[in-house]
């Protein structure tokens, strides 16, 4: 199309732009664990925009694979949408939870438990461009039998072995 017809609501046109990236930085939300040497691609399309990441790391795990995006960036309430899985050491997914703006809803339940071992970490945010309403976060924390202390049981009943499942 035209270039002084964008953004071709008419359809008339249609921008379409895809970049390869290579060892990115990505702040994807003010107070979150920042995305590292990110491969992937930013894809525009039309009004939206897609943000994939094939590898990468958030803080010492590995980011096996996080989606960004943004399905009408000239929306009036314009929402991005951010996904993705973390595997490491389970430490480090409380690590990634501590730093992040869940601290608060976690740190008392945290403080009493202790969890080693591998684990995968997926996270989901909706998260308002245009607003502040707060951040929509949904997650699971899979573990594989991992070892497993709960403080609050006291000396000699606190080890629990073999932890699974999806927290």
């Amino acid at each position: 199309g035209l270039l002084q017809e964008f953004p071709f609501d008419s359809a008339r046109g249609r921008l379409q732009a895809r970049v390869e990236v290579a060892n990115v930085r990505l702040d994807y939300q003010e107070g979150w664990p920042a995305l590292e040497q990110v491969h992937g691609y930013v894809n525009f399309d039309g009004r939206g925009m897609e943000i994939v990441a094939d590898e990468g790391r958030v803080q010492e795990s590995e980011v096996v694979h996080a989606r960004a995006v943004v399905q009408d960036l000239g929306a009036d309430e314009p929402l991005l949408q951010v996904s993705g899985r973390v595997t490491g050491a389970t430490e480090q997914a409380v690590a990634f939870l501590a730093a992040s703006p869940l601290h608060d809803d976690f740190a008392e339940a945290m403080a009493t438990v202790q969890i080693a071992g591998p684990s995968e970490l997926d996270l989901e945010l909706d998260i308002p461009l245009a607003s502040e309403p707060a951040t929509r976060v949904r997650g699971t924390l899979r573990l594989c039998a991992n070892p497993f202390w709960v403080h609050a049981f006291g000396p000699g009943l606190e080890r629990l072995s073999e932890a699974a499942g999806d927290v």
